[in-house]
């Protein structure tokens, strides 16, 4: 908690990004028109800039009631909003752990301290915290909701059962990508040997699925609403998610020149470009690999938590957003990337040398993490900085360049 306080320490000094979406997002007559239930009813049931998130709007009319249009508090609370998410990825990884069994302790803490750093302090997830308007208020109920999870599995109680389905009803309020919340249950139920062929086990589901229905159906209709909706062919859909997965396979392992704006190749009507093609080639090449490996419980986890909240954020459907890739979809997806690293180190210990020489790379890889982020984080300061840094990559693609 200390070092990511620390770290994002600069995010207190920023000002809001009044042309990089926080005057409307922030700065709206939801936020204004104050707590009467005219407002309330319309916060919880309008679309509103290709999106729902009464929750988000819910948090800026808090902050605004008790702080006005004061930058700082609106920072704190989103930086404070990290640091408890920073804490539930601490409990949940060491709860998953146990309840998954035939694990030491030193193995949880070795492995849940490194995925909980790297998560704590990984740049990718600036835009998350710096970016008023990126609120991840949904990621913390996401979380809860997984520790109340695993909670009702270890006790059977219905209170946590219910719990459960409350967060997932707050994730989605947060934002519309907690619609793959049932899938990371079901991610959950295999990693803790639950018995997938009981019936029970997916009788459970069955009311996360039913809600998970209609809120696919509220975010199709939402996205609807949007300004900046990009309607590609499918075969492209599918060339973007496939560059889309591995650009933030990448970045969440060597996250340099990262930026606010990461636009499409190319505009409505034009081809991609050829080395696009690969793309798919990749995936598959890592997907054999997986498949290999499919029995390490371990790895499988890391990449289906990886890939489970990136679903529906890699343009193989219609979105109501004109950027390929986003720093923003990675916030949970990171965990799953955390912690096969964590497992990875954690698996070197057989062969001492290596495991001495990990350890010493990730204290300088983290000193790294750290660094970049810290920096980072004042690249966000005001408009004026994100639009310079914005143009610069504009300006690349102008020039014929397709490098992100």
């Amino acid at each position: 908690m200390i070092i990511t306080l620390l770290v994002y320490y600069p995010t207190l000094k920023n000002g809001f990004l009044t042309g990089w979406d926080d005057q409307w997002m922030v700065f709206s007559h939801y936020t204004e028109r104050g707590w009467t239930v005219d407002n309330l009813w319309h916060i919880f049931t309008d679309f509103y800039g290709g999106q729902y998130a009464p929750l988000a709007f819910l948090s800026y009319l808090v902050l605004y009631a008790g702080f006005g249009y004061d930058p700082f508090y609106f920072h704190m609370f989103s930086l404070l909003l990290h640091i408890g998410c920073v804490c539930l990825v601490w409990k949940l990884i060491s709860s998953l752990l146990r309840v998954h069994g035939g694990v030491s302790e030193k193995q949880i803490l070795y492995v849940n301290f490194i995925t909980t750093l790297l998560f704590a302090v990984h740049p990718i997830n600036v835009e998350a915290v710096a970016w008023i308007s990126a609120l991840k208020v949904y990621a913390f109920f996401y979380l809860l909701g997984l520790l109340c999870y695993l909670r009702y599995i270890r006790t059977s109680k219905i209170f946590y059962y219910v719990l459960t389905i409350g967060c997932f009803l707050c994730s989605f309020w947060g934002k519309e990508q907690a619609v793959t919340f049932p899938l990371a249950l079901l991610i959950v139920d295999w990693f803790t040997n639950r018995n997938m062929k009981n019936l029970e086990v997916w009788s459970e589901k069955m009311s996360f699925l039913i809600m998970a229905f209609f809120f696919g159906i509220i975010t199709v209709l939402s996205q609807g609403k949007g300004p900046y909706e990009m309607i590609f062919p499918l075969y492209q859909r599918l060339l973007f998610g496939c560059f889309a997965l591995v650009e933030y396979i990448t970045k969440s392992l060597l996250p340099v020149n990262l930026n606010f704006f990461y636009p499409f190749p190319i505009v409505l009507g034009e081809e991609p470009p050829l080395h696009y093609y690969l793309y798919p080639v990749v995936l598959l090449f890592l997907m054999g690999w997986i498949i290999a490996y499919r029995n390490n419980r371990y790895l499988v986890f890391g990449v289906l938590l990886f890939l489970v909240n990136l679903l529906f954020s890699i343009h193989l459907f219609n979105m109501s957003r004109h950027a390929i890739v986003a720093d923003r979809y990675m916030y949970l997806s990171y965990v799953g990337i955390a912690f096969l690293i964590a497992n990875g180190i954690w698996w070197l210990r057989k062969r001492l040398s290596y495991f001495k020489a990990a350890l010493v790379f990730l204290f300088f890889y983290c000193f790294f993490l750290s660094v970049y982020t810290f920096h980072y984080t004042k690249k966000w300061e005001n408009t004026t900085m994100v639009k310079k840094y914005t143009k610069e990559v504009l300006e690349k693609r102008l020039n014929g360049s397709n490098h992100l």
